[in-house]
């Protein structure tokens, strides 16, 4: 019964979720180019994800947006100045393009992932599922997989990565919840990836 219940809360979410994100994403557009001028540089909220040093660089700063953008198209994690791997594409962080870039289009609508059902935590050995146990589009790990938790099915997903002979392409597509049986434990963000990509090089 709950790898139907899986599926069907599935095939509801994912076009409802989607529709959301992608409407908001569009939005995000503009609010983000309304409301960077506004920014400032602010200390973490305790209940934000402050990232550790390692994944920020020299210099950063957490820059947020006004209270009215940031729920939704700000980061609570890294803010609008991005990560280290940010810093190597715009150097001036601090530019209206690069943060402008970062939260409207790399990162869009980061802060929505904590409202309305977008993420939830979870522990590995709660997720049960069908078909291969691990995947990983890193490494190169295929296989198909329903999974759900085991008592909240309707968090579930649809994962399937398939190599193409012995090439470095594969077929990849992702849908519902990103959380992994083989984890400990983490938080589980719903993944609204609309298209498959079909030719994904690993």
């Amino acid at each position: 019964m709950k790898p139907l219940i899986a599926l069907a809360a599935l095939l509801v979410k994912f076009p409802v979720y989607t529709v959301v994100k992608l409407g908001m994403t569009l939005l995000g557009l503009i609010a983000v180019a309304v409301a960077l001028p506004f920014s400032r540089d602010v200390e973490p909220a305790p209940e934000w994800n402050k990232p550790d040093k390692r994944s920020v660089y020299d210099g950063w700063t957490f820059v947020a947006l006004p209270k009215w953008a940031q729920w939704c198209w700000g980061s609570d994690k890294y803010g609008a100045r991005g990560n280290w791997f940010w810093i190597t594409h715009y150097p001036n962080t601090r530019s209206f393009k690069a943060m402008y870039v970062w939260l409207a289009v790399r990162n869009a609508c980061s802060n929505l992932n904590n409202h309305f059902g977008f993420s939830y935590e979870y522990k590995g050995e709660y997720i049960d599922y069908i078909g291969v146990k691990e995947i990983d589009d890193n490494t190169g790990k295929t296989g198909v997989r329903l999974a759900w938790h085991r008592h909240r099915p309707t968090m579930s997903s649809f994962t399937i990565l398939i190599r193409y002979g012995s090439s470095n392409k594969y077929f990849w597509w992702r849908l519902g919840y990103k959380h992994s049986p083989t984890a400990e434990n983490g938080n589980a963000v719903f993944a609204t990836m609309l298209l498959p990509n079909p030719v994904k090089v690993i």
